[in-house]
């Protein structure tokens, strides 16, 4: 053998020995998610994002063996090395999320928004789809950004690199074809439970797209009896947010209410100022912040929380007692009731927020300002942690403090969670469709290489 020839074998089992480092990874990551391990209710996400990612491997590997049979593998080798390099790229958008949940103190925050994304998502998406209530089904990965959004957002320059890699917008069509939604919350979430509310607006985006209901929702907003054009011109334009919110008030109840008008609270100047349309005519995305509140209050009392939705529009009309878009106040019994000829959330089935889970959190909160300890044999649902959380922080004991007691509120449901894996039936092998996908991202993907 001579010495080029010596270089070209160990190119060829170099690059043999790197493409095997992501199938050995995902066996591992595989076995950290079967039942009674750390990551067992992230199981059919981990195994159904593995299927793809070893189906783009696989395209490599024959692409590999293929450059070798045709004596062109000096050719073709800096190329292959990159397109595996893209497939550990594509999966780094996951295993670093997944990582966080193996480390403290992550890890008991994102079990129980996982947990609470979970209780938000799959009652509505069963009576959608008509699935028994022990079916599996699939749901969002939460997990920590500088952003809030059910979309993933990978930097996105205006040019790509000349190097051959996926422009950002190649990556990002990539990433929005495979099998799971990323729900992003910022950072400082961690420390601040009551925020964990939010999610319930941020499940209404995710439920909307996962199960088509897009056309839908236009549609009965747009056949809507509104009074006057004006007004369905403005909630046509804010139909999605709206959605979300009416969502959030149906899946995470006077939480959810109470932690988007902490959200949206203001300086009094700048509330006020808040106009639509604005001068240039643009309706915007959202209604006004105090559109917002008095829509939530108003859907509050259609779900039976009429003492809760008393008390929040009366803390926020005394602090911003001017509304400027009163006039939509009246619309909103016929925007709520567009929605729900789509998708009645009103109804027991679709898993909504309950006066049970709210009794359920004034009692933890109670308990928790006594000095007492929740049973370690007594899980309790995810909503009604967060629905405590937010009772501890406005009524806040004098001899503990609300940040410890909100740690507890995380660790006792990591704890005491029953075993079993969650998510979407399991898959072990590809399918016609699933093949059709993997070449459809690596068609995205490796189209510079």
């Amino acid at each position: 053998m001579t010495a080029l020839q010596d270089y070209l074998k160990r190119k060829e089992d170099e690059l043999r020995w790197k493409l095997l480092s992501l199938p050995d990874e995902l066996k591992v990551w595989r076995e950290q998610s079967a039942e009674r391990h750390a990551l067992q209710k992230n199981h059919s996400q981990i195994s159904r994002l593995s299927l793809r990612l070893e189906g783009l491997q696989n395209l490599v590997t024959v692409a590999v063996d293929q450059a070798i049979r045709a004596d062109e593998l000096w050719l073709r080798a800096e190329s292959l090395e990159k397109k595996a390099l893209v497939v550990h790229t594509v999966w780094d958008q996951f295993r670093n999320r997944l990582c966080l949940r193996l480390v403290p103190p992550f890890d008991s925050y994102l079990a129980l928004a996982d947990a609470y994304a979970r209780d938000c998502y799959i009652p509505v998406h069963r009576q959608l789809r008509g699935l028994a209530s022990d079916q599996l089904c699939p749901a969002p990965l939460v997990t920590f950004d500088e952003q809030s959004t059910p979309y993933m957002e990978p930097g996105r320059d205006a040019d790509g690199d000349d190097d051959g890699l996926p422009t950002p917008q190649q990556f990002q069509d990539a990433l929005d074809r495979l099998p799971l939604t990323l729900i992003k919350i910022p950072w400082s979430y961690l420390s601040y439970l009551p925020h964990m509310a939010l999610l319930a607006h941020e499940m209404g985006h995710a439920l909307e797209r996962s199960a088509g209901l897009t056309d839908a929702l236009d549609q009965a907003i747009a056949r809507a009896a509104f009074a006057t054009d004006l007004s369905r011109q403005a909630w046509q334009a804010w139909r999605k947010e709206a959605f979300a919110d009416w969502y959030g008030c149906a899946m995470g109840g006077p939480p959810f209410v109470a932690a988007l008008a902490d959200h949206l609270a203001n300086d009094p100047p700048r509330i006020l100022r808040q106009k639509r349309p604005q001068q240039n005519g643009d309706w915007t995305s959202y209604p006004t912040a105090t559109v917002r509140i008095l829509f939530c209050c108003y859907g509050l009392r259609v779900l039976g929380f009429a003492d809760e939705a008393n008390k929040f529009e009366g803390g926020w009309s005394q602090a911003y007692p001017s509304n400027e878009m009163a006039d939509f106040v009246a619309d909103f019994e016929t925007v709520i009731s567009a929605f729900s000829g789509v998708c009645d959330l009103t109804q027991n089935a679709y898993g909504n927020f309950k006066p049970a889970v709210w009794n359920t959190s004034v009692a933890i909160a109670n308990l928790y300002r006594q000095g007492g300890e929740l049973p370690n044999d007594q899980p309790k649902p995810p909503r009604a942690y967060v629905g405590a959380a937010r009772l501890l922080m406005e009524q806040p004991p004098q001899a503990y403090p609300v940040k410890l007691l909100w740690s507890k509120l995380r660790e006792h449901h990591l704890a005491t969670r029953p075993d079993g894996v969650a998510g979407d039936e399991e898959v072990k092998a590809i399918d016609d469709g699933a093949a059709q996908e993997i070449d459809q991202l690596a068609a995205i993907l490796f189209e510079n290489m």
